[in-house]
């Protein structure tokens, strides 16, 4: 339930998706196109990677948040100051510096 479930949902539908886009291809079309997928996931920093890693403190936190909440909600914001905050009390939030 919540944020923990939701991120480890999200990187098991990533890996399936480059998974079956890649299953035709040869190791070399298959490796050159992986690459590519990992740098438009970097770039949406939609999944913590070593390239955004500021994504992992975020994710981190937002678990913790969560955690301590009693499984409650809580929002990643991505915007001009990333962010987590609770989505049942907006006014518990954490920026990540």
């Amino acid at each position: 339930m919540g944020y923990g479930f939701d991120s480890v949902a999200a990187i098991i539908n990533t890996i399936h998706g480059i998974e079956s886009e890649v299953a035709s291809f040869s190791e070399d079309e298959s490796l050159k196109r992986r690459r590519q997928i990992i740098k438009d996931v970097d770039k949406k920093g939609i999944l913590a990677t070593p390239a955004n890693s500021y994504i992992n403190e975020l994710v981190v936190e937002a678990a913790r948040m969560s955690i301590l909440s009693d499984g409650d909600l809580v929002k990643i914001i991505y915007e001009d100051k990333p962010h987590i905050e609770s989505c049942h009390r907006p006014t518990l939030k954490k920026e990540i510096p």
